[in-house]
């Protein structure tokens, strides 16, 4: 059986940003990860994406 990751609403976001302490508008949201990947791999990718200037 396979899950359904749904994309998270703008209020979902500023929620969650809310309830971790995080600054709303210096925040980056990535959904959809598998739960194997370790969080280097998270981290390693973002910083990849950041190098492209698509951040």
């Amino acid at each position: 059986m396979t899950s359904q990751t749904r994309s998270p609403s703008a209020l979902d976001l500023v929620n969650r940003c809310r309830g971790e302490g995080v600054d709303v508008e210096h925040a980056l949201l990535i959904y959809g990860v598998p739960e194997n990947i370790t969080v280097d791999v998270i981290e390693e990718t973002a910083e990849t994406i950041k190098a492209l200037g698509k951040v």
